[in-house]
């Protein structure tokens, strides 16, 4: 199927097992990076014989290939809940 029309991030395997534990809709947080931390939703899993590709909608991925203690961690749907609020003035956001 080849490459997400998406922003995405790549595995290199030739099959999607790489991202077996993640479906599309799943929210996933991305920590440890040094550009690249946020929290996303999946919106495609595909591969082209050579990469695995997770789709990915949120802040902007960049191509940063020194981080290498990178965590990609599925939040659940059910128990806790992120609330987020914008603080307009301050250009930040408050995640509780």
């Amino acid at each position: 199927m080849g490459k997400p029309a998406t922003q995405y991030i790549k595995h290199p395997t030739s099959s999607t097992t790489a991202f077996s534990a993640f479906s599309i809709g799943d929210t996933i947080m991305i920590t440890g990076s040094s550009d690249n931390n946020g929290i996303y939703t999946v919106n495609a899993i595909t591969d082209d014989g050579t990469y695995s590709y997770m789709g990915l909608t949120g802040p902007t991925i960049t191509d940063d290939t020194n981080d290498s203690s990178v965590n990609i961690t599925r939040i659940g749907t059910t128990g806790n809940k992120l609330v987020c609020l914008g603080d307009e003035d301050t250009g930040t956001v408050d995640v509780w």
